[in-house]
Order: structure tokens, then C-alpha cells, then sequence
């Protein structure tokens, strides 16, 4: 089974589910930016990786490169 050890922060978490929710609905909800087909599916694709990754409190990028945005206090539990 996969175990994802938690290594994003509070602050993280939130920054990126608020950029995250904004790149999904830029698209489809308003008219403020004319985009292309692929655009959409871009803005979609990274929208919808930096929602997921904010619920689990999980970023791969971080587990490769050893990152860590939690405080050493959240990290204990």
C-alpha cells in the first residue's frame, strides 16, 4: 500500500488550494481571459494537482527534493 508522509504546511496547504481552485475556474466560469482548447486543459491540469495535493498535504516534488513546509511542532504528531 501507498503511505504518503504529510510535507506541506497550513500555509502551504492553503496558498495552493486557493491558486488551485482559482486556475480551475478561470476557464470554464468566466470570460475574463479568452483561452485556447489547451490552455484549459493546462490550467485544469495544474489547478486540479495543486487541489489534490493540498488535501492530502502531500507534494511529490517536496518528497523528491526533501523539502518540508511543516512546522517542527505539526511534524511530531
Amino acid at each position: 500500500m501507498i503511505s504518503f508522509k504529510k510535507n506541506m504546511g497550513t500555509v502551504d496547504r492553503t496558498i495552493r488550494l486557493l491558486v488551485g481552485v482559482i486556475l480551475l475556474t478561470i476557464g470554464p466560469a468566466t470570460n475574463l481571459i479568452e483561452l485556447t482548447p489547451i490552455s484549459e486543459i493546462l490550467l485544469g491540469v495544474i489547478g486540479g494537482f495543486a487541489v489534490v495535493s493540498a488535501l492530502f498535504s502531500y507534494c511529490l516534488f517536496y518528497d523528491l527534493t526533501g523539502a518540508n513546509t511543516m512546522s517542527k511542532s505539526s511534524s511530531q504528531e
